[in-house]
């Protein structure tokens, strides 16, 4: 690596690789923000017939060395490279052969500088004003819990101890209602042959659809702990249950919250609730003949423009 004066090297005209005004000014700001990382990744030049530098690798950068008023600037000289090998390293030099981590950037990182630094992320977090209200700066693990263009795999152990977090202060067992899955089936050994909603997905759906401190509503509410987990995050909700054992118990696990479940036919929806009041609508219907619900009869009434 040599250092040369600024005037003695010139762009590539034959460079296909192009900078965006915003991306442009994105590179200004690392360049002023992180200025030796320049002498760990030089300009790539050659020597022409004049005897003039000409960037084979560096081209914005050199630009915006320029406009930042600097003198000088590293480089490596390839002279021994062939033109076919110029032309090559002209293409690969710009091409990105691996794939990002996006969990791993989204969890160990920080957005705002993810994208200062000119990452372009799958998901917008910064364009309408609206949304800074509901979306703060930062790694996307907190405000998500889980970012919102993963994999869902419930066998890593993040998902499996905010699990436990979840059971041990909601405490649902499903003690109301135990044995009501079809005997047979492999769910029916499971949670004491009781269906429960998976306090994670609870979670994340709250985080992921809803607004902060908003209306959600189920219809066919059932274990406590969508309801339970929604309140506990600080929303309004309401729930319907069909049987009355299990609304009063979930009314009593969520009792100093923001909650209530009401013990009704589900499809009753309009006699509980004004028509677009709810914010984040939560449905978990009955499973057919998978599991045998309650035997009572049907409650619903005539319904009414839903």
């Amino acid at each position: 690596m040599i250092k040369v004066k600024i005037t003695d090297i010139k762009t590539n005209p034959n460079n296909p690789r192009i900078i965006k005004d915003e991306k442009y000014k994105k590179l200004l700001k690392s360049i002023q923000e992180f200025p030796d990382m320049l002498n760990k990744r030089p300009i790539v030049a050659f020597t022409d017939k004049d005897g003039k530098y000409v960037v084979l690798g560096g081209n914005m950068r050199l630009k915006a060395l320029k406009e930042l008023k600097y003198k000088e600037v590293p480089i490596i000289v390839a002279d021994e490279w062939t033109e076919e090998q110029k032309h090559e390293f002209l293409i690969k030099d710009n091409v990105g052969f691996g794939e990002w981590d996006w969990d791993m950037l989204a969890n160990e990182w920080d957005v705002e500088k993810l994208e200062d630094w000119g990452l372009d992320l799958p998901i917008d977090l910064s364009v309408q004003e609206e949304d800074k209200e509901i979306i703060a700066h930062g790694k996307l693990q907190e405000t998500f819990l889980i970012p919102p263009f993963t994999i869902l795999d419930t066998r890593q152990g993040y998902w499996n101890d905010r699990k436990r977090y979840w059971k041990d202060i909601i405490n649902d067992n499903g003690e109301s209602r135990e044995n009501t899955l079809a005997n047979g089936s492999m769910m029916s050994k499971m949670n004491n042959g009781v269906s429960i909603l998976n306090p994670v997905l609870a979670e994340i759906t709250n985080k992921w659809f809803g607004l902060e401190k908003c209306n959600t509503f189920d219809c066919f509410a059932g274990d406590t702990v969508f309801g339970y987990v929604s309140s506990y995050l600080g929303n309004n909700f309401t729930g319907i249950e069909l049987r009355q054992e299990q609304a009063d118990l979930n009314n009593e696990r969520v009792k100093g919250f923001n909650a209530k479940y009401i013990c009704d036919d589900g499809r009753n929806v309009l006699n509980y609730i004004q028509e677009n009041s709810q914010d984040l609508l939560f449905s978990c219907p009955p499973y057919f003949d998978l599991e045998v619900y309650s035997d009572l009869e049907k409650r619903c009434e005539q319904p009414r423009n839903v």
